[in-house]
């Protein structure tokens, strides 16, 4: 688990696998781009989910060499649906994400 600081909360051995976590937040689409440094070839792509967040992974990219680009972002982009009842979204509140390797 990580969060939107890119801090790891908990690794239950996702470290074997990834080397570094980014999460850039993109407000114009009321969500995160998180980028995977990973330390070796990763033959299926990384799965990232919200946990406190109503946010969505739109299909994963394979960048440089090993690393991944997972593009989180909500379903719908009405007032109030994924951020509470503000109408932009509050890059200083922290979200949390878990992350899943398969091998």
């Amino acid at each position: 688990m990580f969060d939107s600081n890119g801090s790891v909360d908990a690794d239950l051995g996702a470290s074997d696998y990834i080397e570094n976590i980014t999460v850039t937040p993109k407000p114009e689409i009321y969500g995160y781009e998180v980028r995977l440094k990973c330390k070796r070839h990763l033959a299926y792509a990384p799965i990232v989910t919200g946990i406190d967040v109503d946010l969505f992974s739109q299909p994963p990219k394979r960048t440089k060499l090993y690393d991944w680009v997972i593009v989180l972002s909500p379903n719908t982009t009405a007032e109030g649906a994924v951020f509470g009842e503000s109408s932009s979204m509050n890059t200083n509140t922290v979200h949390r994400f878990k992350l899943e390797i398969l091998h």
